[in-house]
């Protein structure tokens, strides 16, 4: 459910029995049983219900993670431990044959980078005889525009993308803005050169979706160079030729100090609030029951994809799973090409650990993994054929980045503010975060000098109320620590 939505009828009073809202925070979780709309559920008896506490036993830290300030728990939990939903905060996916067929190193440094947009530009590399190549492109969108810039910045500092956090890390135990250091300045600089450049498609921060992928999918040839999105879909169709020669990460770039970051994301994403029962509901008991239903395996996966024996089935006999052994279900089609209402598309409860993960039957592993090792052409076929292809390349591809993950220690852990303070933080953010999108844009853009407009951007910051917020979020983490 939007947000938006479930704070328009959270506040109006006509709300449902049950919100099923992952992207609630737990200060929104809180904020809402200080009212009593949301009830507490430790007196339903969840550790009776096998696979709620199947999920406890496993994870303790959904205890730290949905726990209120008064200790008691106000959501049902869900999980979702995969490594490249972690390796996240932060990620560019490149056009691998542009590198196979021109003999061309994948980056491993910012200015071996830099030196590879410029190529594009100017090479015609996909021989159409047109300078149309793009070297760098993203889309309108809030998620995307900060998971490009995250990307970008990485080489400069270990900056923070998180599904609740953009530019806040904690150094040397302060919350710290990282968006006012001058690492962070320095990587604008370099994104505004980029941008002056001709290397970032110039209407990134306008053009949708649909328009890039019309672009990505031109029947003319690949047009795209790099793009920043969460996956190989970004600027192709899912389940294509050209959606596997995009499945490849762009690594953790060397930047200007010798360091390099990886996207990954607070050890406590992978923590969700399943479902919160609200004071309408006349059987909370009830409710209990049919989340506990819901999280089961084959109900997860009936909602994942599809219903068994159209979206998955059971494994083949003597066949086996992602990391070697027997496996538990295996795919009928890619995950994204399964019919329209054929399943929830992961918009339903799941309890999704590393068995749920790595138990699906791995169809032709070798030749996926020989694939992303070699780019070898005689594959291609073989890989976006093969349903297995999406989760054995998700998995691949991420494990390279672990080396260079950003200390747990960086992160603000979950912390429930007192009802006061919750709200300041809300009404702060509801200003700032919109900013900070803005005016990222106009110093990449050069709407904004980087060197002469920078006292005035930190003075906005102020007059926003970011330090007041930092303030506050400082309290909470030294109570807690």
């Amino acid at each position: 459910m939007k947000q938006e939505m479930v704070s328009v009828l959270l506040n109006a009073g006509d709300y449902p029995d049950l919100i099923r809202d992952i992207n609630m925070t737990l200060n929104d979780i809180q904020y809402y049983a200080d009212q009593g709309i949301f009830v507490s559920l430790d007196e339903y008896g969840l550790m009776d219900y096998p696979n709620i506490k199947t999920a406890f036993d496993e994870y303790p830290g959904l205890n730290e993670a949905l726990r209120g300030n008064d200790g008691k728990l106000y959501a049902l939990p869900e999980v979702n431990d995969c490594l490249h939903n972690t390796y996240r905060g932060g990620r560019l996916h490149y056009y691998m044959p542009w590198f196979r067929d021109n003999d061309i190193e994948v980056p491993e440094t910012l200015d071996e980078f830099t030196d590879y947009l410029r190529w594009v530009k100017t090479s015609d590399a996909n021989g159409n005889g047109k300078a149309d190549e793009i070297p760098l492109a993203f889309w309108k969108d809030e998620s995307i525009i900060k998971n490009t810039i995250s990307a970008l910045a990485k080489p400069f500092l270990p900056w923070v993308m998180t599904d609740k956090y953009w530019g806040l890390a904690v150094e040397d135990g302060k919350v710290t803005e990282q968006y006012r250091s001058e690492e962070f300045r320095e990587a604008l600089r370099y994104m505004n050169m980029l941008f002056e450049e001709g290397l970032i498609l110039e209407n990134s921060f306008s053009i949708s979706q649909d328009e890039l992928r019309a672009i990505g999918e031109s029947e003319e040839g690949p047009m795209i160079g790099v793009v920043g999105a969460f996956g190989a879909d970004g600027a192709v169709q899912r389940g294509g030729e050209r959606w596997a020669e995009y499945f490849f990460l762009m690594p953790a770039l060397e930047g200007p100090n010798g360091d390099k970051w990886a996207p990954n994301k607070d050890p406590w994403n992978i923590f969700y609030p399943g479902m919160m029962v609200t004071d309408n509901c006349e059987d909370p008991a009830l409710a209990v029951a049919l989340y506990n239903y819901l999280i089961d395996f084959e109900v997860s996966m009936d909602g994942y994809i599809a219903p068994k024996g159209e979206g998955w089935d059971d494994p083949d006999s003597d066949s086996v799973s992602l990391r070697g052994d027997a496996p538990k279900y295996k795919l009928l089609m890619n995950y994204g090409t399964q019919p329209e209402n054929s399943g929830w598309n992961q918009n339903n409860p799941m309890f999704r650990n590393p068995d749920f993960r790595l138990s699906e039957q791995a169809n032709d592993f070798e030749t996926a993994k020989e694939w992303l090792e070699t780019g070898n052409k005689d594959l291609l076929e073989d890989v976006y054929t093969n349903p297995s292809f999406n989760e054995i390349a998700n998995y691949l591809t991420a494990q390279p980045l672990m080396e260079y993950a950003i200390p747990d220690e960086y992160f603000i852990p979950p912390m429930a503010l007192n009802s006061d303070d919750n709200t300041r933080i809300a009404d702060i953010n509801a200003v700032l975060d919109p900013y900070k999108l803005q005016v990222f844009a106009e110093f990449i853009t050069g709407a904004r000098d980087i060197d002469n407009d920078w006292d005035a951007y930190l003075a906005e910051l102020d007059a926003m109320g970011s330090a007041e917020m930092v303030e506050i979020m400082q309290k909470y983490y030294d109570e807690q620590k």
